[in-house]
């Protein structure tokens, strides 16, 4: 490997920790390799400047401005900027290796499909909201620049001629010199003019009618017929050009383009407009062909911590008391008898509609009732441009979109939504209150604290608010103060499905499973259609060791709805009955429904039955592994939240990764604070390792903590630990004897 790379251009071998592999890519700028993060055992992209411009000071500082405008940039939709090294023979910049092609090679094959391209314009669009909000505009977007990666999504790369909005004593453009490549350039970028983030949104039009069109727009046969054409001619509209583009895409285009940027759209309409066009964020991305990265490059590329959602530990699906059981715990939603209203000159109609999206928001969990609210709420803002309440009700469609599709850009547009909403009005406490929802996502717990006071001193019967105060007393390990706030929130609407459903959940992980039981029954008697009522109900059964009581209210659930909760927990229902080979199956469906395959806790069931059953050793791994990924991701964003950690400390030890378990179970349990669950976590993941004393110190306390030890006796898990003496002496203490 070393001998090959001193023929491209005698690079180094290795660079600090890194190790060159081979080149990427050549521009006009340098090369581009793959190496190896020894260090972090990682696969990184690094460039360099190429050695005859290495000398040259202004290609120096260039890159080095890529690198610190970069590394202040850390979002989904952004290549990340990992460190910058500086050697004799040049700079160097580290950075996140995405397996995938660019944009420009993809539209070497043709237009892309009107939804693939949407998606794509939605993904670069909240990348460039992001980067604007931070000061920060690319000046050079244009389809070389983005990355279609293989596994779905696209991002904007190179910042190298990002221009920091606050001033700045090292920029490069004092003396008014364009900056930019030239086809994809803003007007006001051709003329030299000061810049804002409204260029970048009229590059992204330019890009989007290439995509569509698969031919550039303003090109000319020279750079000044290139830069004529930019200021002053004006293109045919999209849906002329390809009859496929709906008029809406076409006329979002249109404002895209308009040469003066006070006549373009605002990032927060842009993102609007993208949305309501309805792509599906799930889309293929039509990279096809050789991949860029080997197999190996690929997992490397897995193994590092990566993640695009903003989890508050509130609305986890977590691996609960007895294993794999997957509990729903909402996030909190306007009830039936809360219902804020418009303005009183609002239109009949505008009212009308506003309930209807709450209406919908309230049944979300039946298939396409978020897209339709979505859409409705879209088509009320463009309605009410100033109505706070309309903005907060799209912001809380979007944010109930966030939760069940792990989709980290709806929450971005809910997070933009609840501001604007807070920002006309200051005084609606609705809009405080889904704004303080929205920042307990991105674990701003203060700002969200903040919004629900406000929320409660405007109305003190928002449920909304109490819900919020409740679920952020929770993630701090305050349960007695989340259980009053959940009990408060009853006082103003006994009734309320997610109360009932989120202060039942909370008594379950204590193992109050008599208490429990009464809400979650409560629950599926005010809205016989919650499926996630049946699940908790049944939940609470086989704790109790009644399996066949719970798989008939499982039963009862799957006849209102299939879904993946009431799948997944059938599922277990197989395993915990030694029925390894007949829970394959169910678990498999739980991964295809309802948005199951971005749940861990329905990827390590499903690791458990192949675990189980002889023959399914690289399934079993697979599983595994993709439900670490989702826990790192999920942890990223969530770093101190316990029960995430016992969980990936839990399948880390079953996929046989013992050293990287044991770190986290080490440093998770000298809390005193734990729950019962994930005390039994802990156990478990130190049975794997062939800890027995530890396990057995973690288990003695999670009994003391109230998890069952009908559970124990039962889990396959735990075979030969129930075989210690040790064992018999908790079994003993604990009321019962071990099973045979």
């Amino acid at each position: 490997m070393g001998s090959d790379l001193q023929t491209l251009d005698a690079a180094p071998s290795s660079l600090g920790p890194y190790r060159l592999e081979e080149v990427l890519g050549r521009g006009g700028m340098g090369e581009v390799y793959r190496a190896y993060d020894q260090r972090l055992d990682r696969r990184v992209a690094i460039k360099r400047i190429r050695r005859d411009k290495a000398a040259q000071s202004e290609a120096r500082r260039r890159l080095r401005r890529e690198a610190r405008a970069a590394a202040a940039l850390a979002h989904p939709s952004i290549v990340q900027v990992f460190d910058i090294l500086e050697t004799p023979d040049g700079d160097w910049i580290v950075m996140e290796l995405i397996p995938g092609r660019t944009l420009a090679d993809r539209l070497g094959a043709g237009p892309l499909e009107v939804s693939v391209a949407v998606g794509i314009a939605r993904d670069l669009a909240l990348g460039l909201a992001y980067a604007h909000a931070r000061g920060f505009i690319h000046r050079d977007l244009k389809t070389e620049n983005v990355m279609l990666a293989q596994s779905g999504g696209a991002k904007i790369l190179d910042f190298g001629l990002a221009k920091n909005l606050e001033p700045d004593e090292s920029t490069l453009t004092e003396d008014g010199r364009i900056v930019g490549t030239v086809r994809a350039m803003s007007p006001e970028q051709a003329m030299g003019l000061p810049l804002d983030g409204r260029s970048d949104l009229f590059s992204l039009g330019v890009l989007v009618y290439e995509c569509l069109t698969a031919r550039p727009l303003f090109q000319g046969e020279s750079t000044a017929a290139t830069l004529t054409r930019i200021c002053q001619y004006e293109p045919e509209p999209l849906h002329r050009v390809n009859p496929e583009v709906p008029k809406a895409l076409s006329r979002l285009v249109d404002r895209l383009l308009a040469k003066l940027p006070e006549n373009r759209p605002a990032s927060d309409e842009v993102l609007q407009r993208l949305e309501s066009l309805g792509s599906d964020p799930a889309r293929s991305l039509g990279i096809s062909g050789e991949p860029t990265l080997d197999d190996d490059a690929s997992q490397g590329a897995l193994r590092r911590v990566r993640g695009h959602r903003a989890v508050s530990g509130v609305a986890l699906l977590l691996l609960t008391a007895f294993g794999g059981w997957t509990l729903w715990e909402i996030a909190p939603a306007a009830g039936p008898h809360e219902m804020p209203r418009l303005p009183d000159d609002s239109p009949g109609d505008s009212h009308a509609s506003f309930v209807e999206g709450m209406r919908l928001i309230e049944g979300f969990e039946r298939p396409g009732d978020l897209d339709r609210a979505v859409n409705l709420f879209t088509e009320l803002v463009e309605h009410e441009p100033t109505s706070a309440s309309a903005h907060a009700g799209l912001a809380k469609a979007q944010w109930r979109k966030y939760r069940v599709t792990d989709d980290p850009r709806w929450l971005d547009n809910a997070l933009l939504a609840a501001r604007k909403a807070v920002e006309l009005g200051e005084f609606v406490a609705f809009a405080h209150a889904v704004l303080g929802g929205v920042l307990l996502e991105t674990q701003d717990l203060d700002a969200a604290r903040a919004s629900f006071e406000t929320a409660l001193r405007l109305d003190p019967t928002s449920i909304d608010a109490h819900l919020g105060v409740a679920m952020l007393h929770e993630m701090s390990g305050e349960i007695q103060s989340a259980e009053a706030a959940y009990r408060r929130a009853l006082e103003v609407n006994p009734d309320h499905r997610f109360v009932l459903d989120a202060l039942g959940t909370l008594l379950f992980k204590e193992s109050r499973l008599d208490e429990a039981e009464v809400f979650f029954e409560r629950s599926i008697e005010v809205a016989p259609e919650n499926v996630f009522g049946y699940a908790n109900l049944a939940g609470v059964h086989f704790m109790r060791d009644d399996l066949d009581r719970a798989a008939s209210i499982l039963q009862k659930g799957l006849e209102v709805r299939s879904h993946s909760y009431l799948y997944s927990n059938l599922g277990n229902i197989f395993f915990y009955q030694g029925r390894y080979e007949e829970s394959i199956d169910p678990f498999k469906k739980a991964v295809e429904l309802d948005h199951g395959s971005l749940n861990p806790v329905m990827w390590a069931n499903l690791g458990d039955a192949y675990r189980w059953t002889p023959g399914h050793g690289d399934a079993m791994r697979a599983a595994y592994q993709r439900c670490i990924e989702l826990l790192r991701g999920r942890l990223e964003k969530s770093p101190e939240n316990p029960d995430l950690q016992a969980q990936l400390a839990l399948y880390l030890a079953r996929k046989g990764d013992w050293q990287d378990a044991l770190e986290i179970a080490e440093r998770l349990e000298t809390s005193e604070e734990l729950g019962a669950s994930i005390l039994h976590n802990l156990a478990e993941t130190y049975e794997q390792s062939d800890q027995r004393g530890r396990a057995l110190a973690m288990l003695d306390r999670a009994l003391e903590r109230g998890y069952p030890l009908s559970s124990v006796l039962r889990e396959p898990e735990l075979d030969r630990l129930r075989a210690d003496p040790g064992f018999e002496a908790l079994a003993r203490r604990y009321g019962d004897e071990p099973a045979s």
